[in-house]
């Protein structure tokens, strides 16, 4: 009652009017409470404050509510800080103390680039022809997003949080979200997913095959991994294509690779091939990233200031193209191989009769040639754990040389 009066009165223009009811309002209300309350609002009257009118103060959003303000947010998941303000999405954690302090350190461990999408959506002509374990990859970029909004966000739980909004392209626009997750001290996973359902505007013409996240880099950055390889220690200033092929004769050794890719259609391979590569790097700045996707993809780190991650989805299954993986934040690199190793797994302890007894020794040549340097070793006292031999299925000739002969029997000769 007490509100329904106040808002009579504060819509009545007479002073006197307003001094009557309230005068009415005093003399017939019994209820101690309803007095106390309604002299509130006398007071109020006076103050030109009206409590009672505008209600309590608003109510906290729970964890679970979506936020309509999407100028900027905060969440706290375990040991990271995902922010979002206006132009820009960072993800920071909180490290153990180092020694001698009790004050945890906060680092960066993510951040898009300010005024930059960090997300895109493209359709990009993709060809990969491949001889005798050679790929020859091709990607012509047909057209890619522009825009980005972040139209809310929601906290499922307190280790989660739900970013959602559009990707926009010719005026066409693309529904996308980003799940953040905490599983771990220094572990955020995340999974971005882009709806493609439906048919392209006319101006596009070609569905979106190919999601990339961008993020900021330093210009000293140094980057680190990407799986085996032999060409470069620090892989910033180069773009990484994750594809599993032949290493190739030369890798970039000139003339041999060029002779080679030249006249046997590509055998000497280039700077990047290898047949292990891993789709994750571990940064100077002491933190990591990783895709947990088995599609192709590109790390691009080209950018002095940004890297571009893009996984091509050729075959979407229902109506999206998705990226996932897991950011990582730790103090040293060795810490970042451990949580890696969470998701990849360890190696098991090598056996004991090969950690003990020496070298494991490649050879080749046959059963005659591998005794007699086997004798040459024993004899220089080289202790021999055990031998590598890769012809043991024998070996056959062509025109690029000597090959091996894949019957997986013994050749006895």
């Amino acid at each position: 009652m007490c509100t329904i009066l106040c808002g009579t009165m504060q819509d009545t223009p007479s002073k006197a009017l307003q001094g009557l009811q309230l005068a009415i309002v005093w003399v017939t209300m019994r209820s101690a409470q309803t007095v106390l309350a309604c002299t509130v609002c006398m007071i109020a009257m006076i103050t030109g404050e009206l409590p009672c009118i505008r209600g309590s103060a608003p109510t906290p959003r729970s964890s679970t509510s979506d936020m309509p303000d999407r100028a900027s947010f905060r969440a706290v998941l375990g040991s990271f800080i995902v922010e979002w303000t206006a132009d820009r999405l960072t993800f920071s954690a909180l490290l153990s103390p180092p020694a001698l302090s009790h004050t945890p350190a906060r680092i960066l461990v993510w951040s898009s680039v300010p005024g930059q999408p960090f997300l895109r959506v493209a359709s990009v002509n993709f060809s990969a022809p491949e001889y005798q374990g050679v790929f020859f990859v091709s990607t012509d970029q047909r057209w890619s997003s522009e825009t980005l909004s972040v139209d809310y966000w929601r906290q499922p739980s307190d280790n989660s949080v739900l970013i959602a909004g559009q990707l926009g392209v010719g005026g066409a626009m693309f529904n996308y979200s980003l799940l953040l997750s905490e599983t771990g001290a220094g572990t955020l996973h995340f999974n971005a997913s882009v709806a493609i359902a439906g048919r392209p505007t006319p101006t596009l013409l070609s569905q979106p095959n190919c999601l990339s996240l961008v993020f900021a880099s330093e210009p000293t950055e140094a980057i680190f991994g990407m799986g085996s390889s032999y060409t470069d220690l620090n892989l910033k200033g180069r773009a990484v294509p994750v594809i599993t092929s032949e290493q190739g004769v030369g890798r970039g050794l000139q003339p041999v690779t060029l002779a080679l890719n030249t006249f046997e259609h590509g055998a000497g391979g280039n700077w990047h091939t290898t047949y292990t590569p891993i789709p994750h790097y571990v940064s100077s700045r002491n933190v990591s990233f990783y895709l947990t996707n088995s599609e192709y993809s590109v790390f691009n780190f080209t950018e002095a200031d940004a890297t571009a991650v893009s996984v091509m989805d050729l075959l979407p299954a229902a109506g999206h193209i998705s990226a996932a993986g897991a950011v990582l934040a730790a103090s040293s690199p060795l810490d970042l191989i451990e949580l890696y190793a969470n998701y990849s797994g360890r190696m098991p302890p090598l056996p004991e009769w090969m950690a003990a007894n020496g070298a494991i020794v490649g050879m080749e040549g046959g059963t005659a040639s591998i005794r007699t340097k086997v004798a040459q070793l024993q004899a220089a006292q080289v202790p021999v754990a055990g031998l590598w031999v890769q012809d043991w299925t024998g070996v056959r000739q062509d025109s690029f040389g000597k090959r091996l002969l894949w019957n997986w029997e013994v050749d006895e000769q």
